[in-house]
């Protein structure tokens, strides 16, 4: 598995039972791959272990998502702004002030 460059969802794996669902984000900081790998690795994990292992049981729904796409394709740390560096109030009341549709 791999991630495409066209690609936000790097896996998904859904069990047979009802359960939580859980999203995990990789890429955060398009510098940090470490994730991605982290996530892929993981989905081959729960693919062999669905083929390997008749006993297998998954409960709920796993969802990898690929952060900032575009960051982790120029291998750089982030386009426009820092996400480490924007839990300042100003940048907090600034997001408040916008509506959701426009976020």
């Amino acid at each position: 598995m791999s991630v495409h460059p066209s690609q936000r969802i790097i896996g998904t794996f859904e069990g047979e039972a009802n359960g939580v669902l859980l999203v995990v984000i990789g890429a955060l900081h398009g510098n940090e791959p470490a994730g991605v790998k982290a996530l892929e690795m993981v989905f081959d994990a729960l693919e062999r272990a669905k083929l390997e292992q008749p006993d297998f049981q998954f409960k709920g729904k796993l969802i990898g998502i690929l952060g900032n796409r575009q960051a982790f394709l120029n291998r750089q740390r982030f386009l426009d702004q820092d996400l480490n560096r924007c839990w300042t109030k100003a940048c907090i009341d600034s997001a408040r002030a916008v509506s959701p549709a426009e976020l």
